[in-house]
C-alpha cells in the first residue's frame, strides 16, 4: 500500500470516529492534564447547555457544583496512574442551574509514543433513571404505609403547586371543611406555635435532595373551631424529578392517647420522685440526730454503763441509713439521674470504710471477716462512694443470710485491665435457680428476711454503671454463696499516681468551726461531738450564723443546705464576703444526695459535701483536710 493510500485510510478512520463521537447520545469531552477542555461534542452541548466555542480551552468549573470541584483533579490523577474509571456517579450543573445525576467513564489519551497527554470523559445523564427508582420507592412506601396503618390518614403535598391533599381523618383533626382548599399556610396555621419552627425545618430538610428525601415529625394540632389539642405523628417520602422536589407522600397518625398516657405516667413518676426526695430529706435529719447522740454517748466518760443499748441503737441506725440510701438510689437509677464521680482510689481504703459502716452489725452477729487484696495497694478508677455502697450491701447481705457465728471473706486480685472482687460467706446458700433472681428488685432469699429486697438489685445497677459485671454462685442450700464483681481498672485518661489513703486527722485543737443546722437536735448533738476536738459555735439559721461568724472568725464552716431564712449556698457566699473570710472552706451537710445538688455545690465552691447522717470520723478528717491540718 502506498503512503498516500495509507494516509487516506487513516483520514477516513479518524473522520469515522469523529462522527461517532459527535453524534453519540452521551456527552463526550476531553481535557488536557491541566484540566482545560480540548474537545466538546454536540451531546455535551445539549446535556450541559454550553456550546463547544464557550467551553474549549476552559476548565469544567462552570458545570461542576462547588462541593464537587475536587473531582476534577481526582479524575485526572486516577487516570494518570493508569486507572480506567467506569460508572463514577456524581452530579453536574446545567447552564440554567439545575443539577443532574450523571455516570462518568474516563480513560487516558496518549500520543504516538504512548505518553499521557489528556483524559477522555464520557458522561451519561442518569437523572431520570434515579428519579424513576425514587418514584417507585415512594409508591411502594405509600402502599406499605397504607396497608400497615389502615386507620391513619394519607396525604400528598404537591410542592410546586403549594397544594395539599388530605384524607377526611386529617381534615377532622385540623377542623377543616371537606371541600376547603389546603395549602402549606393552612397546615402551619393549625400547628401549636412552639412546633411550627421544628416542623418547618423538618420539611426543608426532607425537600433537600442531599438529605435523603424522608420526612418525619411529631407535633401538636389545635382544632380550628373547638380549640382541642391533638398530637400527630407524620411521615413521608419526597418524590424528586430532574433534581427538584415535586411532592411528599405520606401518612398522619393521631397519637394523642399515647401522649396523654405518657404525660400521666411522667407526672406520677415526678410525684414519686418528689416524695422520695422529701422522704429522704425528712428522715435524714432525725436519723442524723440519733447517730450523733449515740456517738456522743459512746465517747462519754462512762460508755460501758449503756454499752448494750448503745450498740443496739448503733446497729439499727446504721441499718436504717443503708435502707434509706438504697431506696433513694433505686429511684435515681430507674430515672437515669444517678451519675458516677470517678477518681483514682485504693480498694483497701474502700473496704476499710465499708467495714466501719457495718462494724457494729458484724460484731453483734459474731461473724469473722477476712480480707485479702493482692496487691495490697491495688487501685482502680471508680466512684469511691458508690463502690463503698456496693461492698456495704454485699457484706450486709452476707451477714444477714449467714447463721452466727460465720465467716465472710473479701478477696480481690487485679490484672492490668480489670479487678476481680469476691465476697463469700458460710451462709444458707442458694439453689441453682436462684442464682440470677437474687439481683431482681424486691427479691428476698427467704420469706420474712430483713431488708427491702433492693440492695443486690442496686449492686447490679451500680456495677453496670461502672462498666462491670456481677454474678453469684452457690453450691446449694447450706453451702454458702460467692458474689464476684468484675470491674474495669481504668477508664479513659486517668494518668498519674493514685491518691494516697487518708491519714488520721491531726490535732484539731485551736481550730474554730461554725456549724449551721435548723434541726436543733442534730445541731446540739454535732456541736457536742465536735467540741471534743476543736472550738465550735452553732447557729440554727443563716442570719444568726452571719452574726456569730463576725465574732467567732471560723476556720471552717459546716453548713446545712435547707435553712429557714436562706439556703446554705447563699450563706456560704455571704460568709465569704465578711472581712478576712473570703477563703473560708465550707463543707455542705445535706439530706439530698442527688447529682443536681452535688453539681450546684461544686459550682458554689464548696470544699466537700456530706450526706446526712454525718459520720464523725469522716467529718473530722474533712475538717483537717480543708484547713490543712491533715497529718
Amino acid at each position: 500500500m502506498t503512503h498516500d493510500a495509507s494516509h487516506s485510510d487513516d483520514h477516513r478512520l479518524r473522520a469515522h470516529l469523529a462522527a461517532i463521537v459527535e453524534h453519540s447520545n452521551d456527552a463526550i469531552l476531553s481535557k488536557d492534564l491541566t484540566g482545560r477542555i480540548t474537545s466538546w461534542n454536540s451531546s455535551a452541548e445539549r446535556m450541559y447547555g454550553y456550546t463547544a466555542a464557550e467551553m474549549l480551552g476552559r476548565s469544567l468549573e462552570p458545570i461542576v457544583p462547588d462541593e464537587r470541584r475536587h473531582e476534577i483533579r481526582e479524575i485526572i490523577d486516577r487516570v494518570s496512574q493508569g486507572e480506567i474509571i467506569r460508572g463514577f456517579q456524581t452530579r453536574r450543573r446545567h447552564r440554567e442551574g439545575r443539577l443532574m445525576d450523571i455516570s462518568i467513564n474516563a480513560s487516558p489519551i496518549r500520543d504516538c509514543d504512548g505518553g499521557l497527554i489528556g483524559v477522555s470523559v464520557i458522561s451519561t445523564d442518569i437523572t431520570e433513571q434515579l428519579h424513576r427508582d425514587l418514584a417507585l420507592r415512594a409508591s411502594e412506601q405509600r402502599l406499605r404505609v397504607a396497608k400497615e396503618t389502615a386507620q391513619i390518614g394519607i396525604y400528598e403535598f404537591h410542592v410546586l403547586e403549594n397544594r395539599i391533599e388530605w384524607e377526611p381523618m386529617i381534615r377532622a383533626i385540623w377542623g377543616l371543611d371537606p371541600e376547603e382548599e389546603v395549602r402549606l399556610s393552612t397546615f402551619f396555621e393549625g400547628l401549636h406555635e412552639d412546633d411550627r419552627e421544628p416542623v418547618r425545618l423538618a420539611i426543608e430538610s426532607a425537600l433537600d435532595p442531599l438529605h435523603g428525601g424522608e420526612y418525619s415529625a411529631e407535633y401538636r394540632v389545635i382544632h380550628r373551631r373547638t380549640g382541642e389539642l391533638r398530637w400527630v405523628r407524620a411521615r413521608g417520602l419526597v418524590v424528586f424529578e430532574a433534581g427538584q422536589a415535586r411532592r411528599i407522600v405520606g401518612s398522619v397518625l393521631d397519637v394523642t392517647d399515647r401522649h396523654r398516657s405518657e404525660e400521666a405516667l411522667r407526672r406520677t413518676d415526678e410525684r414519686k420522685n418528689e416524695f422520695l426526695v422529701a422522704l429522704g430529706h425528712e428522715l435524714r435529719n432525725p436519723l442524723g440526730s440519733l447517730v450523733h447522740s449515740i456517738e456522743r454517748l459512746r465517747r462519754s466518760p462512762d460508755p460501758d454503763r449503756h454499752s448494750a443499748h448503745l450498740e443496739s441503737m448503733a446497729r439499727q441506725t446504721a441499718h436504717m441509713t443503708i435502707l434509706l440510701n438504697d431506696l433513694l438510689d433505686v429511684g435515681r437509677i430507674t430515672n437515669g439521674q444517678l451519675e458516677l464521680r470517678r477518681e483514682r482510689c485504693r480498694l483497701a481504703t474502700i473496704v476499710e470504710h465499708a467495714q466501719g459502716t457495718l462494724s457494729a452489725a458484724l460484731q453483734a452477729s459474731r461473724h469473722r471477716l477476712e480480707v485479702s487484696i493482692e496487691p495490697p495497694d491495688l487501685d482502680l478508677v471508680a466512684d469511691p462512694i458508690r463502690l463503698e455502697q456496693i461492698l456495704v450491701n454485699l457484706l450486709s447481705n452476707a451477714a444477714n443470710y449467714t447463721p452466727e457465728p460465720g465467716l465472710i471473706r473479701i478477696g480481690a486480685v487485679a490484672s492490668p485491665r480489670e479487678v476481680s472482687i469476691e465476697i463469700s460467706d458460710t451462709g444458707i446458700g442458694l439453689e441453682p435457680a436462684q442464682h440470677h433472681k437474687i439481683f431482681d428488685l424486691f427479691y428476698k432469699g427467704r420469706p420474712g428476711s430483713a431488708g427491702l429486697g433492693v440492695g443486690l438489685s442496686l449492686v447490679k445497677e451500680l456495677v453496670q454503671l461502672h462498666g462491670g459485671s456481677v454474678t453469684a454462685h452457690s453450691g446449694g442450700t447450706g453451702q454458702g454463696m460467692t458474689v464476684r464483681l468484675m470491674l474495669p481498672r481504668r477508664l479513659g485518661d486517668h494518668s498519674g499516681p493514685p491518691e494516697p489513703p487518708p491519714g488520721a486527722p491531726a490535732d484539731l485543737g485551736g481550730l474554730r468551726v461554725l456549724v449551721v443546722d435548723d434541726h436543733l437536735d442534730s445541731l446540739h448533738a454535732l456541736c457536742e461531738l465536735l467540741a471534743d476536738s476543736c472550738e465550735v459555735v452553732g447557729a440554727p439559721g443563716g442570719a444568726e450564723a452571719l452574726q456569730r461568724a463576725e465574732e467567732f472568725r471560723p476556720d471552717a464552716a459546716l453548713l446545712d443546705l435547707a435553712l429557714p431564712d436562706f439556703d446554705g449556698v447563699e450563706l456560704a457566699s455571704r460568709l465569704r464576703r465578711l472581712p478576712d473570710l473570703d477563703q473560708l472552706p465550707c463543707i455542705a451537710m445535706t439530706g439530698f444526695g442527688d447529682p443536681e445538688t452535688a453539681n450546684r455545690l461544686d459550682e458554689a465552691g464548696f470544699a466537700a459535701k456530706l450526706v446526712k447522717p454525718v459520720d464523725l470520723d469522716r467529718l473530722l478528717g474533712l475538717i483537717a483536710e480543708v484547713t490543712g491540718r491533715r497529718s
